[in-house]
This record gives structure tokens, C-alpha cells and sequence, in this order.
């Protein structure tokens, strides 16, 4: 029984390994943090995700990664120079 769920364990792995690459970009003299997932074959298109309050996590990544998978390029954008959004928002509170 333990071999198998080994087995399954170990068969899973790449699913949980993330495909894509964080990446730095600059907007006007503003650096942001992004998270980038390339399509697996011939781009379908290109798909932007915006995080929630929480800011970008693996969530978001997750997502990007899936719709790569599909065949679309994809940036999940932070949108909050160098902090996630929740720690904006609380230090505006």
C-alpha cells in the first residue's frame, strides 16, 4: 500500500511544480513584480491575471500555469510596487 501511494506521489510531482518564471518589469520609474507562464505550443493569445486583495501568491501562479497549459501566454501582474497589496491597504487602515 505504501508503494503505491509513493508511486502516486511521486507521479503527481509535476503538477506541482510551477512552469513559469517570476519576472521584474518597470513601469515609467516604478518597478513591479509579476509572476510569467509561457504557452506550451503556438500562442493562443495572451491573458493578463490581477490579483485580489491578498496580492499575487500561488494561487494566481497556479492559474497562470493551467492556462498556459491550454496554450495562452499569460502574466499575472502585482500591480503594487514591491509589496503585496494587503500590506498597503493595512498600512492605509
Amino acid at each position: 500500500m505504501r508503494s503505491i501511494i509513493f508511486g502516486l506521489a511521486v507521479a503527481m510531482l509535476h503538477w506541482a511544480a510551477q512552469a513559469g518564471e517570476t519576472v521584474t518589469y518597470t513601469v515609467g520609474e516604478e518597478q513591479f513584480e509579476g509572476y510569467r507562464a509561457a504557452a506550451k505550443d503556438q500562442s493562443k493569445g495572451l491573458v493578463l491575471i490581477i490579483h485580489d486583495w491578498d496580492g499575487l501568491t500561488d494561487y494566481e501562479m497556479k492559474r497562470a500555469d493551467m492556462l498556459a497549459g491550454l496554450g495562452y501566454e499569460v502574466v499575472a501582474s502585482t500591480g503594487v510596487s514591491g509589496a503585496s497589496c494587503s500590506k498597503v491597504c493595512v498600512s492605509r487602515w
